[in-house]
């Protein structure tokens, strides 16, 4: 690159600081290494030059995927049989109580006998439960009346009494738990799954119902989302977590090229960092790894266009600020102070180097770059002041803006 282009792009884009290769980075004006590559040649910088890339942007962009506030999902027990019928599909709106799918039993059992063995089990240990708790309440009886002899036996055998009162109800309800699920498997909706939530059908595994084996076997059949907002899980490096508090609103664009842009707000910012094992959708390939991140969660309200399991674009969204279009800004160790006053070197209009006094205004430290209230115009020609040139020195102008060798 020639020394006019390596100057111009050192001035205005150098020293790029990449925080653990997360986000977009962030611009300072340094110029003593531009200046001291050169040694005591004299390169002029135009005023406007100073403003290239110090438009408002977000210091810092994340990776993240959108899912659903809620969802819901249904999994298949293959001890209930095979799938029968699937009642519903992708896209479906459903509401709370809808039927999904039917089993088809792997045989169908006549348990009419089988209720009435176990409701008569199920009536004698109520009667038992009956007979044992008169006998504790005669024994509580006698006990207040006997002598301290015979208080003991009576006392013991109304230890044994609650003790058998304890082991008959245990018992009694396991008989209803089966007797119980005796009837529902009699009934002809019992076979029927129904959703439990409003929502939307996100997606059905027909591998599950074809009888998928091994890990696929344990993944839902069906995944419901809800209606409602979006939420989109993001992370952020350990070195940017200040960037970002609760409220923050973020703008969200689509990492598929998709047109749009969408407005969301963080919610929550994790306490604790994330294991190396979910880092798998989020941040970006070159960041660090010897550093930690955080998980937020950003809610989306308005998601028209977007799907769930999307991977976006997470960009906080820059305060609003005062137009400075017609604001002079210039790298701040571009000034020089002698006396107390402020100059600069710029390119007089006989083209030559000219000490020019400004007024400065408030200094950006984030930017290095200072305000210069008067005393130069986006048109002017100024050079770093080390090394200075002379007063009425012949200024020379590059004609090509960049060139290359």
């Amino acid at each position: 690159m020639g020394k006019r282009a390596w100057i111009v792009s050192s001035i205005v884009l150098a020293s790029v600081l990449v925080v653990s290769g997360t986000g977009y980075g962030v611009y300072h004006f340094t110029s003593k290494a531009a200046a001291g590559e050169f040694g005591d040649e004299i390169y002029p910088m135009q005023v406007a030059d100073f403003s290239y890339g110090m438009e408002q942007y977000s210091l810092q962009a994340f990776t993240g995927k959108i899912e659903a506030e809620k969802q819901e999902k249904v999994f298949m027990n293959p001890e209930l049989g095979k799938v029968k019928e699937t009642f519903v599909q992708e896209g479906d709106e459903i509401n709370e109580g809808d039927p999904l799918f039917e089993y088809e039993p792997a045989e169908v059992e006549d348990t009419s006998l089988e209720i009435e063995q176990t409701q008569m089990e199920l009536d004698l240990s109520y009667l038992q439960i009956n007979q044992t708790q008169k006998s504790i309440d005669k024994l509580n009886k006698a006990i207040k009346k006997a002598e301290k002899e015979e208080k003991e036996i009576l006392q013991q055998e109304l230890d044994q009494s609650n003790y058998d009162l304890k082991v008959i109800n245990l018992e009694t309800g396991q008989v209803k738990k089966r007797l119980d699920a005796l009837k529902k498997s009699g009934e002809t909706n019992a076979n029927i799954v129904v959703s439990k939530t409003t929502g939307i059908v996100q997606s059905i595994n027909t591998d599950i119902a074809d009888g998928a084996q091994n890990e696929a076997a344990n993944e839902p059949f069906i995944q419901i989302v809800t209606n409602g907002d979006y939420l989109i899980k993001s992370q952020i490096n350990e070195l940017l977590i200040g960037t970002l508090e609760e409220g923050t609103e973020v703008l969200i664009t689509a990492k598929n090229g998709q047109e749009g842009e969408w407005v969301g707000t963080v919610t929550e910012i994790g306490k604790l960092p994330v294991s190396s094992e979910n880092e798998e959708y989020y941040g970006y390939e070159e960041s660090n790894p010897q550093t930690s991140k955080y998980p937020f969660t950003v809610v989306l309200p308005e998601h028209e266009g977007l799907e769930i399991g999307y991977h976006v674009n997470v960009e906080p969204m820059m305060a609003e600020v005062e137009d400075t279009s017609d604001q002079v800004m210039i790298g701040q160790d571009w000034t020089f102070e002698e006396d107390g006053v402020s100059y600069v070197w710029k390119i007089s209009d006989e083209q030559t180097w000219m000490k020019q006094e400004v007024e400065v205004g408030e200094f950006n430290e984030e930017m290095y770059t200072v305000e210069i209230l008067s005393g130069l115009i986006s048109e002017d020609y100024i050079t770093y002041p080390e090394p200075a040139p002379t007063e009425g020195q012949e200024a020379t102008l590059f004609e090509e803006e960049v060139y290359y060798d």
